[in-house]
């Protein structure tokens, strides 16, 4: 058992390293987004015009295209680093169980290290994860409300009336191409950022799981359902 254990922990460490690797990225990426939309008010300070927010348009698309870009190749590399995980992860399970019930491993033990290992990674990796989901939380947050500050500008400025001869709000078709990449951008980046955490996730869900199969009489079936219930709840 001591060896199955040591490669666990060993993939383990493995893998939480390119999730911190990841979610370093991603942090990167979210506040380079943020910068972007800021940088529609940083032109405007310089100098107010058309001109200047279109500047502010193109490094928004430039930067969305980049990030775009890099999304369909991490959505592609992280579904491969899943599905390996989902093989070797069967694998420690399968391994952990069968030789339990063959008496080889004594189930109490196995038992207590399951325990340990949900223990230690909790112990090493929880605070992580945390800090990694409340910054990529606050950043999206900022994000959201300078949007919603960059359309208040289009509709009070941009539409300002200071004569009577009728104004053409010229800020408002460079915005609206700027939601429309937006809309649909920041919904994909955000699934991908957020998505990274079902690894360390599975990786913790494992131990409580192969505990609970070590009982013979275990539903499993029924304890999904709950599960499932208790999500739609």
């Amino acid at each position: 058992m001591k060896e199955l254990i040591e490669k666990r922990k060993q993939y383990t460490n493995t893998l939480m390293e390119v999730y911190k690797k990841k979610s370093e990225e991603y942090l990167n990426d979210t506040q380079s987004i943020l910068d972007r939309e800021q940088g529609f008010r940083e032109y405007m300070k310089e100098k107010i015009s058309v001109s200047s927010f279109q500047k502010g348009l193109d490094d928004f698309v430039e930067e969305t295209k980049r990030i775009g870009n890099k999304i369909i190749a991490e959505k592609s590399e992280f579904n491969e680093l899943l599905n390996e995980f989902s093989l070797k992860d069967n694998d420690f399970s399968v391994a952990m169980l069968t030789n339990t019930r063959k008496n080889i491993f004594d189930k109490v033990e196995v038992e207590k290290v399951l325990k340990e290992l949900e223990d230690e990674f909790d112990n090493e990796y929880k605070t992580i994860i945390l800090d990694y989901t409340n910054k990529l939380d606050q950043l999206f947050e900022k994000i959201k409300k300078m949007v919603e500050l960059n359309r208040k500008f289009v509709v009070e400025y941009g539409g300002l009336q200071l004569t009577e001869t009728p104004v053409e709000n010229e800020y408002k078709p460079i915005y609206d191409m700027h939601d429309q990449i937006y809309n649909k951008f920041i919904y994909e980046f955000q699934t991908e950022a957020y998505r990274i955490n079902f690894l360390p996730q599975q990786i913790k869900s494992t131990y409580t799981r192969t505990t609970k199969l070590l009982d013979e009489n275990y539903d499993i079936f029924s304890d999904l359902l709950n599960d499932l219930e208790q999500s739609n709840s």
